[in-house]
């Protein structure tokens, strides 16, 4: 055993530090890129990134550096929900609750000044902070199934620009779907599905009171060995499903009332099951959004 491992631990700490060169290669980069007006550049460099606090935060200022204070708001939560000590991240979602307070009664006429105080609140000064990982923690479910309309009503007008998110018709529904799986195994989120989530959610909350949101969790075609926490691909599919209710609800702010979960047959699947990327692509919800009657 001993050869074992310090034949192993060496390689193991190569991995680590290419690992970190890497990171800190693509952050000092994507940095550069955000000082000089390349959002998209930088955005897409982050995307590569191992994510962590000090990823999140520099996409939550790109975000908030363009307006986008929904998505710097979803980037920071997973930047304070990884790196708990961090007081700046936390400091930053103070400043957003504030203006999204103040902003609410006031007249769309002054949204551009807004966005302009928003930005100067948040810090345009892009920096990179080091944070760590926390163990994700258990989540508590409520959800409830509202009354909606007939097929005949036709699908909500509801426009969702994320990207990454495809909408679709189908009958009375629109339908949402994720073009990456939202789960790697179990029933845990990943982090870019939370930010994903949330920036959805915020783009559904001017529609609360309208609109039905039924969540339905999906999973690939494999079997679930015995002894797993989940009995069958049934039960993780609706517990994929009761995490996402609760995040949308939690996170984005979404009334319960709105919110239901579901879990989908393993036969019906966004993606077919004929390949391990399309299998990953599985592990997910869809959402499906429906007006309500009246």
């Amino acid at each position: 055993m001993n050869v074992i491992d310090q034949t192993s631990r060496p390689a193991s700490d190569e991995a680590r530090l290419a690992a970190a060169l890497l990171r800190q290669t693509l952050l000092a980069r994507a940095t550069e890129l955000a000082r000089a007006g390349r959002y998209a550049e930088a955005r897409g460099l982050l995307s590569e990134a191992p994510e962590d606090g000090a990823c999140l935060d520099l996409l939550a200022r790109i975000h908030a550096q363009q307006g986008n204070l929904s998505e710097a708001e979803a980037c920071w939560i997973e930047a304070a929900r990884l790196a708990p000590g961090r007081d700046a991240y936390r400091a930053e979602l103070a400043r957003i609750a504030s203006l999204q307070n103040r902003s609410a009664p006031r007249s769309r006429l002054l949204l551009p000044g807004l966005i302009v105080l928003a930005i100067a609140a948040v810090g345009i000064a892009l920096f990179v902070p080091i944070a760590k990982r926390e163990p994700n923690a258990k989540i508590a479910v409520s959800v409830a199934r509202p009354q909606t309309t007939s097929a005949s009503d036709g699908p909500p007008d509801v426009r969702i620009a994320v990207p990454g998110v495809s909408l679709k018709p189908d009958g009375s529904a629109l339908v949402v779907a994720f073009d990456e799986g939202l789960f790697k195994n179990g029933s845990v989120l990943k982090p870019k599905a939370r930010i994903l989530l949330a920036s959805v959610g915020r783009q559904l909350q001017p529609h609360a009171g309208r609109i039905a949101v039924a969540v339905i969790g999906h999973t690939d075609n494999w079997p679930m060995p015995p002894g797993r926490r989940y009995r069958d691909n049934a039960a993780l599919g609706l517990a994929r499903a009761a995490v996402a209710v609760e995040h949308l609800r939690a996170i984005a702010h979404l009334p319960t009332s709105m919110l239901s979960a579901a879990a989908a047959d393993e036969a019906t699947t966004p993606y077919p099951n004929d390949t391990p990327v399309n299998r990953a692509r599985n592990r997910t919800v869809v959402m499906r959004i429906y007006s309500i009657s009246r």
